[in-house]
């Protein structure tokens, strides 16, 4: 099976602002409705809305669940959009494609070739690894990884500082992104890097940046609406920021 054209991937790892900027292009109502669909720990639902109910844990679900994910989810002007983190949860997304006839030996890259033709790669990444790192640790802590306005404020578990942690986390996103160049080393391509700090002070320019690049038009007299999520960044990551660079230097 082949995802219609243009299809793209956002590329990312955790806490890198991917939730927003995949709201910010579902809005535009062109480039699809960019989020983790290939992650498995979303499976159950998600299946179950496509009419796969039941068959999450089946390899052999995976091109059933791809093409009713690309007919349901593709935005009318056929747009297919999903963002990927390319760690251990999609590892049964790429089994899956592995039951394809003729694809049971196939790598990561040989298997994005054969059931992507033609895929595009929109590459985010963040800038400061720390407060990124931050962010990861107390999500992590606290189960709370994003909020909308409007949701009531759910207080998860008391998270708390940890320098060992933080400093593994930095070395962790770090060698995720290093998979990503990986990857596209082995398919030869050049993916159209956003960076999260850069997004963060113009939001339009960059969603119009990618538009650009997927060779897509946003509808007549288009700008950016107020998106709901809110900053999960307070006062709180400042000051584990500013004790881990302290600890850090005295390290």
């Amino acid at each position: 099976m082949t995802p219609p054209n243009p299809t793209y991937w956002l590329c990312t790892t955790p806490r890198s602002g991917s939730s927003a900027l995949g709201d910010a292009l579902s809005a535009t109502g062109v480039a699809g409705r960019p989020t983790e669909y290939f992650n498995r720990r979303f499976w159950p639902e998600l299946f179950a809305r496509f009419g796969l109910a039941g068959r999450a844990e089946e390899a052999e679900a995976v091109p059933d669940y791809l093409r009713a994910l690309v007919f349901q989810t593709a935005s009318p002007n056929g747009v297919f959009g999903v963002k990927a983190m390319l760690d251990a949860d999609m590892a049964p997304f790429f089994a899956g494609l592995r039951t394809l006839r003729g694809c049971a030996a196939h790598s990561e890259a040989e298997l994005i070739r054969t059931v992507f033709p033609g895929v595009r790669f929109v590459y985010l990444t963040r800038r400061n690894k720390v407060r990124q790192a931050v962010s990861f640790w107390r999500a992590q802590q606290s189960g709370v990884w994003e909020r909308y306005h409007g949701d009531a404020v759910r207080e998860g578990a008391r998270a708390h500082f940890d320098f060992a942690a933080l400093s593994g986390l930095v070395q962790e996103l770090s060698l995720r992104e290093a998979r990503w160049q990986e990857l596209f080393d082995a398919l030869e391509a050049t993916p159209y890097t956003v960076v999260y700090e850069d997004y963060v002070r113009d939001p339009e320019g960059t969603v119009r940046g990618i538009l650009d690049f997927l060779e897509l038009a946003p509808p007549p007299g288009w700008s950016l609406p107020r998106l709901t999520m809110e900053r999960l960044a307070d006062e709180t990551s400042d000051a584990w920021v500013a004790r881990y660079l302290a600890e850090a230097e005295g390290a």
